[in-house]
């Protein structure tokens, strides 16, 4: 779904990096698939949709988690400080 290749692969070629970017991977394109695939019935996916919504979700899972744990830290390094 993304692309795995550099600005620099883009050098000898007849489309520009930006050029790509803004017409093959342009970041409006995916913003609007993630929407659909959050407001869309589960049970009318495609293949292509399925797969997006169990990588978003475990993207999810994995931002929420990286929070917590965050914010524990947090709140160790305030409780050490505090002597408490």
């Amino acid at each position: 779904m993304f692309a795995v290749l550099n600005r620099s692969a883009f050098d000898n070629k007849t489309v520009s990096f930006e050029e790509h970017i803004k017409s093959e991977h342009n970041m409006w394109h995916y913003l609007y698939f993630i929407v659909l695939v959050k407001v869309k019935d589960p049970t009318e996916f495609t293949g292509p949709e399925s797969y997006v919504y169990a990588m978003v979700k475990v993207i999810y899972q994995i931002m929420i988690l990286s929070k917590k744990k965050i914010l524990y830290n947090h709140w160790l390094k305030l409780v050490l400080i505090s002597g408490g």
